[in-house]
């Protein structure tokens, strides 16, 4: 079982980037992996306690991102009393007027 969380917003993207990271590691997870798409949407690979999917839910909430309605598999989360960390995703979608970030790409010699 996957939980995925997704969300957005209309505030600054290096703002809320840093503080969704801060929310997964307060909410008692880790961050696995981290994907930027230019500057539309970042998205993390994530593992929280059963209870801390919850945490991060109200954490991302007082960042002022908009989240889709918990899934059938995060509300039985709440029944589930396993010790055990629980594979997730979260994805916030920036929403702004301003044009793709450029990231260029380093010349890899040879």
């Amino acid at each position: 079982m996957i939980i995925m969380l997704q969300g957005k917003t209309l505030e600054d993207r290096p703002n809320v980037t840093t503080a969704a990271s801060d929310a997964v590691g307060a909410s008692g997870g880790y961050v696995l992996d981290y994907k930027q798409f230019s500057n539309l949407a970042d998205c993390f690979t994530i593992e929280l306690p059963p209870d801390g999917f919850a945490k991060l839910r109200q954490k991302l909430v007082d960042l002022e991102v908009t989240l889709e309605p918990p899934s059938e598999e995060e509300l039985a989360l709440g029944e589930e009393t396993s010790e055990e960390d629980i594979p997730g995703s979260l994805r916030i979608t920036f929403i702004h007027k301003e044009s793709d970030l450029r990231i260029p790409i380093p010349a890899v010699p040879g």
